[in-house]
């Protein structure tokens, strides 16, 4: 009897479950077009098509712009010296001494190095005899002048006496003015010979070469024994109380760095930075990286003078306000989507 139940029982159950799946799907189906729906949904607010900076006004934009915090720039720049200089050699021969390496700091006047000046010292004494010479010779005709006058003065008297003819007296005035020539051609001569000893003297003075201002010792060319000419360079000296920076920055930004403009150096071992003023800026601009070539000029505090040499690399650094006179459109537009 339990067992006819069984398959009865099995069939209302998958008939219960069946009609509780129906029920579901009739509860999650869409309504009907025409069908009024009984819930009332919440209305809901509308979403603003534009952000709060992009509906202001363009004046406030500007502002905004005007009143951003300042934007630091860096780029790469080298310190190179303004004053580098070719000590050359007023005098040929050999070099006799050097007496400066490389690096070595030179005060104005110090010597660098001397030349064989034998030929020279030999010139100036011949020069100086022969000045001499000539000098005596006008003490001779001077002499022989006063004497030719004083015969002429005697002979002028013997004329006006009647004792002499007018003739002697004739002969008296030719050999006074023969006299004054002699005399004159002499002190020309002595000119001539006191110029050929200053001459020589240059000469030999020149064979010590000295310093023309204060730097340091950037390259030696020539070492004892060595012959030079006159023109030819013996070392190269650089200032190094007048340092300048170069660097590039693009072309678009040039306008950003006028000449007066502050700049700051950050080189590297250094514990500061070295202030500096841009100087000059290059007319054109490089046609490949599109960048303008600035120099600027530094300050460097006397502390940190031996520290910085000529080739050394650092950053330059540079404050570049955000102005809004000027600015295009499209400027202003990412301006205002970027805050």
């Amino acid at each position: 009897m339990m067992r006819r139940w069984f398959p009865v029982l099995g069939a209302l159950s998958l008939l219960c479950a069946m009609s509780v799946g129906l029920g579901r799907l009739s509860s999650t189906r869409p309504p009907s077009p025409g069908a009024v729906s009984p819930t009332l949904e919440a209305p809901q607010a509308a979403t603003p098509p534009f952000s709060s900076t992009g509906s202001r006004s363009l004046p406030e934009t500007i502002a905004d712009a005007a009143a951003a915090p300042t934007a630091p720039d860096q780029y790469i720049g080298v310190i190179f010296a303004r004053q580098l200089a070719d000590i050359v050699a007023r005098a040929e021969g050999r070099v006799e001494a050097v007496y400066v390496h490389l690096g070595d700091p030179l005060k104005p006047g110090d010597a660098i190095a001397k030349i064989e000046s034998y030929a020279l010292t030999q010139q100036r004494d011949m020069a100086e005899a022969s000045l001499r010479s000539t000098q005596a010779e006008v003490r001779r005709a001077d002499v022989e002048l006063k004497d030719a006058e004083a015969r002429y003065s005697r002979r002028e008297r013997l004329v006006n006496a009647g004792f002499l003819s007018k003739e002697e007296l004739a002969a008296a005035i030719v050999h006074v003015e023969r006299a004054r020539t002699t005399l004159e051609v002499a002190q020309a001569r002595v000119t001539e010979q006191q110029a050929r000893v200053r001459q020589t003297k240059d000469a030999l003075a020149h064979t010590v070469i000295t310093a023309p201002f204060a730097g340091t010792v950037a390259a030696r060319y020539l070492d004892p024994g060595a012959t030079v000419q006159a023109a030819s360079p013996v070392v190269t000296m650089m200032r190094t109380d007048d340092l300048w920076v170069r660097f590039a920055v693009p072309e678009a930004l040039q306008a950003t760095l006028p000449v007066g403009s502050p700049i700051s150096l950050d080189v590297e071992g250094l514990p500061g930075m070295i202030p500096g003023m841009v100087a000059s800026t290059a007319p054109g601009v490089d046609s490949l990286a599109r960048e303008v070539l600035i120099e600027a000029q530094l300050h460097v505090p006397a502390a940190w003078t031996g520290q910085l040499k000529p080739g050394l690399s650092g950053y330059v650094v540079a404050t570049r306000e955000r102005r809004a006179v000027g600015m295009s459109p499209r400027h202003l537009t990412s301006a205002s989507r970027v805050r």
